[in-house]
């Protein structure tokens, strides 16, 4: 879960996070960002019922080759479809 530094709903909207006594909060995977794919809210964060792709580095190089399924199990965040690179 992160929370974010706004404190207005409009802001939170943009974000498509909670708003809740006056914080705004969203769960999104760490190591991961959404695929902007027209799936989901397409805000780069890897959330519930999106396509994300496996981040394990720190900075551009994500790894090579082809897409493939990375095991993931439904927790906080569910309908999670996380792909990785084949080649780290």
């Amino acid at each position: 879960m992160h929370r974010w530094s706004v404190t207005e709903q409009a802001a939170c909207d943009v974000l498509d996070a909670d708003f809740a006594a006056g914080v705004c909060t969203t769960t999104h995977l760490r190591g991961a960002v959404e695929l902007t794919d027209g799936i989901g809210n397409d805000n780069g964060l890897g959330e519930s019922f999106e396509e994300c792709l496996y981040s394990p580095n720190i900075g551009a190089y994500q790894g090579r080759g082809a897409l493939v399924s990375v095991p993931f199990s439904d927790g906080a965040l569910v309908g999670v479809t996380l792909v990785g690179f084949d080649q780290q």
